[in-house]
């Protein structure tokens, strides 16, 4: 039978733009230095992955991130780490990590320069205080490999396996990433778009096992 940790927040506050792409299109190796430097800048959240099968995502932005330039939506990347050794050893921490990107999810659809609007029935605020919410087209998600994400058009006609979904819906906002037990980690990007420059992102998320 599965389990399901329930939600905890990727970040304690929230993520600064990283940049589209920013650990690669596929993924590239990572110095410890760099990692440590990025975590340090709010540019990346890590998490264990501890053999989980998926990972729910529900992606989510700084409050009063309302407007826009252009079209360009605001995204969460997600990657998957693999270093050297075991975790608990020293060789893990100090060494190179390969990253392996897995997928995007969408954080808000910014649409001639409009983000849409915030979704009241799903405001959170993280420990740290800041409030964030669900946007319109949150949840939708891109596959890169291996289809992380899979699009269901219409869940009602042929109910699939949740494990093989991404859930949008403006309220909701649910993605569900499979497949993520050969990794060690896991690793959440936020990419900006085209939304307002002050814009954050972070994510409530919960893994499969």
């Amino acid at each position: 039978m599965g389990f399901i940790t329930g939600f905890q927040w990727a970040h304690n506050s929230s993520l600064v733009s990283a940049g589209a792409d920013y650990y690669g299109g596929t993924g590239k190796v990572v110095t410890a230095a760099a990692l440590n430097a990025d975590i340090a800048a709010n540019k990346v959240s890590l998490l264990d992955a501890g053999n989980a099968s998926a990972l729910m995502i529900k992606p989510l932005l700084a409050a009063g991130s309302t407007t826009g330039s252009g079209n360009g939506s605001a995204l969460i990347e997600l990657y998957g780490v693999i270093g050297f050794g075991e975790q608990s050893q020293p060789s893990y921490d100090d060494t190179d990590k390969f990253f392996y990107k897995l997928g995007t999810v969408v954080a808000g659809t910014v649409s001639s320069g409009d983000l849409g609007s915030a979704s009241t029935q799903a405001v959170f605020n993280s420990p740290d205080g800041i409030e964030h919410k669900s946007f319109a087209g949150s949840g939708t998600g891109a596959d890169v490999s291996n289809d992380i994400f899979a699009t269901v058009p219409a869940m009602n006609t042929s109910p699939p396996d949740i494990a093989d979904i991404n859930i949008a819906d403006t309220d909701v906002g649910l993605a569900v990433a499979p497949g993520l037990d050969v990794f060690q980690q896991l690793a959440l990007t936020f990419v900006i778009g085209s939304a307002e420059t002050e814009t954050t992102g972070n994510a409530l998320i919960a893994l499969y096992y």
